[in-house]
């Protein structure tokens, strides 16, 4: 049996037969002698099943989680409060678990610091895609006690959580929630997250191009706690300093151009001739339409500063819930061809179609 399967659709497999599948329309035909059954299901349903998950972990059960794992921080058994203390990670930093994640921290990639009564986490690792994960973050005092408490006694090399195993940590997690995983923290926290931010950052008096810049700074906040990094463009420092040369190029304009309203003012004064007047007037636009593109080049230069080693894409391709955006879209009139290219709307049409403005994760 031969299958054609297409970027929009859902792929699930169940026990059944020997299969083919055809990949997109281009003749790439790959078969495989295996008992299993393909089977196309609608357009964004793992997308959407995943997102209903996060929603219903953050409504109906993340409350009964970290009461747990608080009082677990004082349990005898030494599996169960690693295992706590490593909830309280994933749950407050939106960690990743197995690889590369909460699980593999060694100790020398962790420093404690103390501060009066505040206790602190210093992380240094490298994490998914080798990107280096830095951050300095307020612990519980019992997590801060733990922790210390897993350190002693091991080498620089010696994992932290060296009696936590995704595998069983999940499987945990699971007897919590149907479907719950440690995967899943980290689409709450960044759903979450981006909700707040939206909530913070938009004013229904901005014009739709400041809207779309929070909604962009909100995301940035999502990508920063999910480490979503990227290598600083090779270009990047050539495009800055063109930047700043137009700053400051257009800040001469403005001087010189305040400097010919001045002398314009005056001659007005002495002659109140009605095309001196009418001088003045366009000399005053004339500063203020280069104090607005003095504006834009300012905002320009820092967008580029602050988005240059973040990866947005990724954070909003598969970690936000689209009905968040879309739902914000609608509520501030903002059009969804703003925040979301091509490819992205039509994977998410699903969400697009459904979103009510008034929806909460």
């Amino acid at each position: 049996m031969v299958v054609s399967i297409h970027q929009d659709q859902d792929l699930q497999c169940y026990p059944m037969c020997c299969y083919g599948v055809k990949v997109g329309g281009g003749g790439v035909l790959a078969r495989q002698t295996q008992s299993y059954l393909a089977v196309i299901g609608p357009p964004g349903e793992k997308d959407k099943k995943k997102f209903d998950v996060a929603r219903k972990l953050g409504k109906d059960h993340l409350h009964i989680i970290r009461k747990k794992y608080q009082q677990e921080w004082n349990s005898d058994d030494w599996d169960i409060r690693q295992r706590a203390v490593e909830l309280y990670l994933i749950d407050k930093l939106a960690l990743r678990v197995g690889i590369k994640g909460c699980c593999s921290l060694r100790v020398e990639q962790i420093k404690l610091l103390k501060e009066g009564r505040k206790f602190f986490v210093k992380f240094d690792f490298l994490g998914k895609g080798s990107i280096q994960y830095q951050n300095e973050v307020q612990v519980e005092k019992r997590v801060y006690e733990n922790i210390k408490e897993f350190m002693e006694g091991k080498e620089k090399k010696h994992l932290l959580f060296h009696r936590v195993i995704p595998s069983e940590l999940n499987s945990y997690l699971e007897s919590h929630m149907l479907g719950l995983t440690a995967s899943v923290f980290r689409t709450y926290n960044a759903s979450i997250t981006l909700q707040n931010k939206l909530e913070e950052l938009t004013a229904a008096e901005d014009s739709i191009p400041s809207k779309v810049l929070a909604f962009k700074y909100a995301v940035r906040a999502t990508a920063v706690l999910l480490n979503h990094r990227r290598a600083v463009p090779l270009a990047f420092d050539s495009q800055m300093a063109n930047l700043q040369d137009k700053v400051k190029a257009k800040m001469t304009a403005i001087k010189n151009a305040k400097k010919d309203l001045k002398s314009v003012r005056n001659e007005y004064k002495q002659s109140r001739n009605e095309k001196m007047k009418q001088l003045v007037e366009r000399k005053k636009k004339t500063v203020e339409r280069l104090e607005d593109q003095l504006a834009k080049l300012k905002m320009k230069a820092k967008h580029k500063e602050d988005f240059k080693d973040v990866n947005i894409a990724t954070t909003i391709g598969y970690y936000l819930d689209p009905l968040i955006i879309v739902a914000w879209c609608k509520k501030w009139d903002v059009p969804v061809k703003k925040v979301y290219n091509k490819s992205q709307r039509n994977k998410f049409r699903w969400a697009i179609d459904m979103a009510e403005k008034d929806y909460e994760f």
